[in-house]
């Protein structure tokens, strides 16, 4: 799964750090409305990967403690 720098970056803090929207957005210096296109598209390279029809914030983080936070497929 092929996922941009920020994008891992914001990976790393859901599941390392527990951050929600407004704390990353802090983090970073950007709009809470990045953050959630930022997790959209996470979320969608995700459902690519997976093939599930619905994922939620948990099964994201999830996924990525599951399969590592950090490899790319």
């Amino acid at each position: 799964m092929k996922l941009t720098k920020q994008q891992q970056k914001i990976v790393d803090l859901l599941c390392k750090e527990g951050y929600g929207n407004k704390e990353i957005a802090d983090h970073f210096g950007i709009t809470e409305a990045t953050v959630k296109l930022h997790i959209l598209h996470i979320k969608q390279a995700v459902k690519k990967e997976t093939g599930a029809n619905h994922l939620n914030r948990t099964q994201i983080v999830l996924y990525f403690l599951k399969n590592g936070i950090d490899k790319e497929k």
